[in-house]
């Protein structure tokens, strides 16, 4: 895969959120506007991390060309708060590992890199950010680790078709461009 295809894949993905879920609300399953949460303590669970599952769905449909086929179910077990997109002919898992020290991020980050393999390196997306052997996106920002798990959509994905690696760098840029911390 081309460094030129990624970076393009970044940019638009860039371009086409800049407004942060500001245009009209996706209509579908995938609004989560009205569906409960699972957490075992929601007082602790970041407001950049909740929205993962819950606003981000909008903008992440605007850059898939496509929605969910089943409302998103958010779970919060051991510091990570997850959901799976799923499409009719696939699924993408999102999560976010929610630390407290910048170590603790740096350390779980590293040991990603390890667990999962290093692809790519990429540049400019949050505080480091990397693409693994299986078509993922991993990226750091503040105390927080996103992944964006796409190894379960086909090969080719969304409207119009991208590959899997593309599919999850335009997600994770979709996240990172309204990703405030907090």
């Amino acid at each position: 895969m081309s460094r030129i295809r990624i970076a393009a894949a970044v940019l638009v993905a860039t371009a086409v959120l800049a407004a942060c879920s500001s245009g009209t609300k996706a209509a579908g399953p995938s609004d989560t506007t009205t569906r409960p949460v699972v957490e075992t303590n929601a007082a602790v669970v970041s407001v950049s991390t909740k929205m993962i599952c819950g606003e981000a769905a909008q903008d992440i449909a605007k850059v898939l060309g496509t929605t969910t086929t089943q409302p998103l179910v958010p779970k919060w077990k051991d510091h990570v708060y997850s959901c799976d997109y799923v499409y009719p002919h696939g699924v993408m898992h999102l999560s976010v590992k929610q630390l407290d020290r910048a170590t603790a991020t740096g350390a779980y980050f590293r040991g990603l890199r390890s667990q999962l393999g290093e692809r790519l390196v990429l540049n400019g997306l949050g505080e480091g950010a990397f693409t693994t052997t299986h078509d993922s996106v991993v990226v750091r920002k503040d105390s927080k680790v996103l992944v964006v798990d796409t190894h379960a959509l086909p090969a080719m994905f969304g409207t119009p078709p991208d590959t899997r690696t593309n599919v999850a760098i335009s997600v994770a840029a979709a996240i990172m461009g309204c990703w405030t911390g907090g």
